[in-house]
Order: C-alpha cells, then structure tokens, then sequence
C-alpha cells in the first residue's frame, strides 16, 4: 500500500483509534479493495466481519476481494449466504453471475444477471453484460438455447469439500438471537436441555426428536435459529441451499447429499444440519427420494439434527414437507413490535450509540422481516458513518438516526402474505399456525 495516500492513512489511524468499529473497517476495506490492494482488503474485511457476523455488505466486499485474488469457489459460497440472508439485493446477484462467469457456468450467468436488472435496472454493469453476451458483439455467438452447460466444478473432491463445509462451530447463542422467544424456548426445551442435561435425562433425552421444518416469510430469521441452535449444542454446523444442491452440484448432487449425511453420522461432535429452500427440490425426483431416505435413517442416539427450512411449503412436493416426517413442524412468523425493537437492539450491539432507543424504529417497520432491519440498520451506520468522515470525528448512533433510515425501509413482508393466503388451504396436516396466523393478520 502507498504510503502516501491521505485518504488511506486517515483512515487507517480512525480504525486504529475504533478498532471495534466493524463499518469503518469495511469502509477501510472498501478503499483498499477499489485501490487495487485486494489481499489488504481482505484481511480488513474479515476483521469486520469478525466483528459482526451477519453483515452483508461485509461478506459482499470480501467475495469481491477473494474473487480479485482468483478464489471464486470460496466467494461463490459467501455470495449465496448473502443473497440467502438479504433479502436477494441485486447486487448480490450481480456479483453471483460475474463469479459464475469466473467458473464456466456462462448459461446460469446470463440468468442471474438477468434476474438483478430485472429487479433493480440501475444495477446492470455494462461490462459484466458485454462478457455475457448481452451486449452488442457480432463476433461472439449468441448463448444457445439448450441449458447443457455445467455448473462449475468443484474445486475439492466430494469428501475434502464436505470436511471444508463442516469446519465450522457457531459462536451464536440464542440470547444473541433477538425475538422469537416461543421458537427459542421449544428448541431449548425438546433438544438444548435434554441434550446438555444426559445426567438429570439421561439417553431418553435424545428421543426427543432431531427433524424439524421451520417455514415463513423469507428473511425472518429462519437459517439463524439453525445456527443458533448449533452454538448451544456446541455443534459442527452446516448449512447448505437445496437450490445450490440442485443447481450448481449438478451431477455430484447424490455424491454430496450421501457424504453430508455420512460424516455428519460419523462426526464425534454433535452435528447441526440446515437445508435451506426445500421447494427447490422438487424437480429432481432420484435426489428426493435420496433425501428422503437419508432423513428416514436418522437415528436420535446419533448426535444429529437436521433442520429444513422453507419460505414457500406450498411449493414443495408433499412428501418433503408431511407431517410424520418431522419431530416438529414450527412457524416462523414475521416479527411483531416488540421483537422488532429487540431485534434492532440486537443489531446495533457494539456499535457507537448515544441513549439509543429502537421503539420509533420499530413502530414504523411493520411488515418487515429481519433481513429488512438488518440493512435499515446498515444504512443507519453508513450514513452516520459518511457523517463522520466529513465532520472528522466519529459519531454516535442516535435514535434520529434509525428512525429516518425506518422511514426510507420497505416492508418485504405483504407480497409474501398474499401468497400465503393463496395456498394455506391447500397445505397438507402440520401447518394450523400459519392459517390461525393469517386469521389474525
């Protein structure tokens, strides 16, 4: 890095003045990575991210620096944990389809690419869509119809990937995790304490159950309970979309489904598996009936628990979402005031703040789902932040502050409650909660 360069060396001594500062490194990031300085970037974005796990905008710039350094597979991943998370924000499809490029899957490029512009026109990239063939390019053919290209290949074999993908061990509690206490009390009551408590339970504890669906609004929270659950059982974590599965695994999706399930089995540790997006599944009818199996041939005794999520049951097909298939079947609703306000508590721990309260915030935002307070409270951050550089000295959070980036957030809620009141007939034994739900709402 230039030694000279004001900018970069202002910044850097504010992050050593608020090294816990998890915006103002990722500004920091941000700089080094546009200057060129990708491998800088990525350890500052990785310190941010330390700091706060779940932001998106962290995990966007450090997929942008690992891909500036050829690392696509492993930025591949963090892309999809975002468009998973965020409420799929165009320019997280954007960032998908270049890394797409990156790895030969041309066909599904063009598709993601085109699914961003087509939700947010002020995302395209003119140079992305020139390498896509999108632009104006006589010399280079049109992509043809067919959809015979291959996802990219893995860059590991099946098991080496799988022992990758279980590496990691939630430092996530449910107290970390804001609202959603009736969901939180079930979970520690049918599994944390039983599993903690062998000497008062004993092994009948884990007869309790260890298959659970969780379905509701997208961006409500659900993969993060999953995760949560995985830090109070001290457990190995994997979350894994069924979409990726069917998609970008194509033609190792059975070797990996068998060898998820075979190392999680043979794991010593307790092991948390979440399989998001069940509805994904369906066309694929060899892959079904092989989940289903490995779902059937879960012992209790086994240290396993599987968590399958959906934001669309009626989707699925009804074997992968019947009710004498899972220990519980628990709904995930949008959250109410109150979590609301003790979720955007959550989310503002750590940060800078004077006397903040989340009450106002939180009274504005109905309809909202957890992905929709997360970025209101980056904004919040990003604007306060954009404030102290030019005022020269950092600033606290204020009330004012989430309430006027409230008043800018939308709700993602409404056309999801549509829909669902469309289809909640027609779902199968196990899904009363949402059909009381929407009798109230």
């Amino acid at each position: 890095m230039e030694s000279n360069d004001e900018v970069l060396s202002a910044l850097l001594t504010a992050v050593q003045v608020s090294p816990d500062s998890a915006p103002l490194r990722r500004h920091y990031a941000e700089m080094l990575l546009n200057r060129g300085y990708a491998e800088e970037a990525e350890v500052q974005f990785r310190h941010s991210l330390d700091l706060d796990p779940s932001d998106a905008a962290t995990k966007l710039g450090l997929a942008r620096a690992l891909h500036s350094q050829n690392q696509n597979g492993k930025a591949l991943l963090l892309v999809k944990q975002v468009i998973r998370q965020a409420a799929r924000p165009a320019k997280a499809y954007i960032l998908y389809a270049r890394l797409l490029l990156a790895l030969g899957s041309v066909e599904r490029a063009v598709r993601e690419y085109r699914k961003a512009v087509d939700e947010d026109p002020r995302a395209s990239d003119p140079q992305l869509a020139s390498e896509l063939g999108l632009a104006i390019r006589p010399a280079v053919p049109p992509p043809p119809d067919t959809d015979e290209t291959p996802p990219p290949t893995p860059e590991t074999s099946i098991p080496e990937t799988v022992r990758q993908l279980f590496a990691e061990r939630p430092a996530l509690s449910f107290q970390q995790v804001g609202g959603r206490r009736e969901i939180k009390d079930e979970l520690e009551r049918r599994l944390v304490r039983p599993w903690r408590e062998t000497d008062t339970v004993g092994e009948l504890g884990r007869a309790l159950g260890s298959r659970f669906l969780l379905y509701g609004p997208p961006g409500c929270g659900k993969s993060h309970l999953g995760r949560a659950l995985a830090g109070e059982l001290l457990a190995r974590y994997l979350a894994l979309s069924l979409q990726d599965l069917v998609e970008i695994w194509r033609g190792d999706s059975g070797r990996l489904l068998r060898e998820i399930f075979a190392q999680a089995r043979s794991s010593q540790d307790n092991v948390v598996l979440v399989f998001d997006e069940v509805e994904h599944l369906g066309g694929e009818p060899s892959l079904v009936q092989q989940f289903l199996s490995e779902l059937s041939q879960l012992e209790p005794d086994e240290g396993v628990v599987v968590v399958i999520t959906t934001a669309a049951p009626w989707k699925a097909l009804p074997p992968l979402v019947r009710k004498e298939r899972f220990d519980r079947i628990l709904f995930v609703p949008p959250p109410s005031t109150a979590e609301r306000g003790e979720i955007l508590r959550v989310l503002c721990q750590g940060k800078p703040q004077n006397f903040l309260s989340t009450r106002n915030a939180a009274e504005l935002t109905e309809g909202c789902a957890v992905a929709d307070l997360r970025k209101l409270v980056e904004k919040a951050i990003e604007q306060r932040l954009q404030q102290s550089l030019q005022e020269g000295r950092p600033l606290p959070l204020t009330t004012a502050d989430l309430v006027r980036a409230a008043e800018e957030t939308s709700p993602s809620i409404p056309p999801w409650l549509e829909q669902a009141r469309a289809h909640a007939a027609s779902l199968p034994p196990g899904f009363e909660a949402l059909t009381s739900f929407l009798k109230l709402n």
